[in-house]
């Protein structure tokens, strides 16, 4: 065989061409060092990171932890959130109605609706706030975060509201209204977590906190509007079902 380079003829087996120098192709093969591929923590790694983080004595620091990542722990986050809510609304609706009108007959099928109407509440709401958020991060603070640090750093926010979710559905089954407290905490908690996410990530300067509030209102708003609106129609087939059960 010749050389690809040179031209001169070297041995068939050659890896390399004993006049220039060069490598051959045709030759035995270069075993070659290659340095191992390093790979970032797995999307269960940055979670529990993530939930590590909320419980730890800074936990408005983990909003900076769930926004460096960029895994999908966010739907796990928005999943266990919007699981917890729906289960939580329909516990205490249903014993709302039971207590207030004695709905007896199609305790099932009443549950089955409220669960529903809570699941879509549920979406609606994180919906909102996401793209509040969104918004606020990138139109009018022009922000650097990515989606899906934006993601995360919103579903971060979301884990007080999920752990209140959980309480609400033990006590709902006493009294719901105990839990009213808690839920407001949780609501500012939320807010103040994604305020604090803004204020690192905002490229035009200081965070305008009037901005925030107001935007913040408007989504909660349209959260308590939508809730009422579903409520309302839960219970207006809940009645009609236990009226028509009973000819």
């Amino acid at each position: 065989m010749y050389c690809p380079k040179c031209g001169a003829q070297i041995p068939d087996d050659s890896a390399f061409c004993s006049s220039c120098g060069a490598p051959v192709s045709g030759g035995s093969p270069v075993e070659k060092k290659t340095a191992p591929v390093k790979t970032g923590p797995s999307m269960f790694e940055n979670l529990l990171k993530t939930i590590k983080a909320f419980f730890s004595t800074k936990p408005d620091e983990g909003v900076y932890v769930a926004g460096e990542s960029r895994t999908f722990e966010w739907a796990i986050l928005i999943g266990a959130n919007i699981l917890f809510f729906a289960f939580a609304y329909a516990i205490n609706i249903r014993q709302i109605l039971d207590s207030a009108l004695g709905i007896l007959s199609g305790a099932a099928v009443h549950f089955g609706f409220f669960l529903l109407f809570g699941f879509l509440i549920s979406i609606l709401a994180n919906g909102i706030v996401f793209g509040a958020y969104l918004l606020l991060e990138k139109v009018i603070h022009r922000g650097d975060q990515s989606l899906m640090s934006i993601l995360n750093t919103v579903a971060y926010s979301t884990i007080p509201f999920t752990l209140v979710c959980a309480l609400n559905m033990l006590l709902g089954l006493v009294w719901g209204l105990l839990v009213i407290p808690f839920v407001l905490i949780a609501a500012l908690a939320q807010v103040y977590l994604l305020h604090t996410a803004l204020k690192k990530h905002a490229k035009s300067g200081r965070v305008s906190f009037l901005a925030f509030i107001g935007i913040s209102l408007a989504a909660l708003f349209l959260t308590f509007l939508f809730g009422y609106l579903f409520f309302k129609a839960g219970v207006s087939a809940s009645v009609s079902v236990a009226i028509s059960s009973l000819y």
